[in-house]
């Protein structure tokens, strides 16, 4: 993939970043309607030209905060086919979602279908955020 992971080492600003990821916490869990375990962390990417994100599920991942700074959005699906489109994040930035993948009440588990299908442009980039959410 032509994708690279920031360091949060060369971020200057990650500690006021994670102290206020820390102080909406119980907001975003009220949102999704769970309590959540303590905030854990976010790793920010950078993806080049020609970047995209094949279709897929995120598996046993419970959830997650995807924050798109610059660049274009995520689209998800129903099922796995881009003919099942279920909403697109705008592009551009301050957009973003946050996936909600935890069972249901018969323990069932959604499979949320998404995928980033028009390649980053040439001389160009997408920069995002993933904060990972886990329920209590």
């Amino acid at each position: 993939m032509r994708r690279k992971l920031i360091n949060n080492v060369y971020l200057p600003w990650i500690n006021e970043w994670h102290k206020y990821c820390n102080s909406i916490w119980s907001s975003i869990g009220s949102a999704i309607g769970c309590d959540l375990l303590p905030y854990s962390g976010t790793a920010f990417w950078i993806d080049l030209p020609g970047f995209v994100c094949d279709m897929h599920t995120d598996g046993e991942l419970l959830g997650a905060m995807q924050l798109i700074w610059r660049g274009t959005g995520t689209t998800f699906f129903w099922h796995n086919s881009t003919a099942t489109e279920r909403y697109c994040v705008p592009n551009g930035p301050n957009t973003g979602y946050i996936m909600n993948n935890m069972p249901d009440a018969r323990g069932y588990q959604p499979l949320l279908w998404h995928a980033m299908l028009d390649p980053v442009l040439p001389n160009n980039y997408r920069l995002t955020s993933y904060t990972w959410i886990q329920p209590i």
